[in-house]
């Protein structure tokens, strides 16, 4: 949501971490795959963390494949501008641990 990411961003924190889905409009959003929709665009959410004076990293954590080609291509469009590290985390295995499907690493990872 659009208050954590601001309170991510006036606190100490070096890493800020957040899930993608797809949302209603089939457009990235960030939020948890039980969440129906979210008020923070991707697209929004890259530009607030670009715009801030706060040196942080960043963690997508991806949990369904629709989501993965949007964001992966909207993270190209702005790489000249982004200045901080990007962590992609997406299961690509299967876990007896875990009811999630993995996700197609050839997506991930292209």
């Amino acid at each position: 949501s659009r208050e954590k990411l601001a309170e991510a961003l006036q606190g100490k924190s070096n890493i800020i971490e957040a899930d993608v889905m797809l949302g209603g409009s089939d457009e990235p959003v960030m939020g948890r795959p039980s969440d129906t929709d979210s008020d923070l665009r991707i697209k929004e959410w890259l530009s607030t963390i670009m715009a801030a004076e706060h040196d942080v990293a960043v963690k997508l954590t991806f949990h369904t494949t629709e989501a993965v080609i949007p964001t992966m291509t909207i993270l190209r469009q702005n790489m000249s501008r982004i200045d901080f590290p990007i962590i992609i985390n997406a299961p690509v295995l299967a876990s007896s641990y875990s009811s999630e499907q993995p996700l197609d690493p050839d997506l991930v990872f292209n």
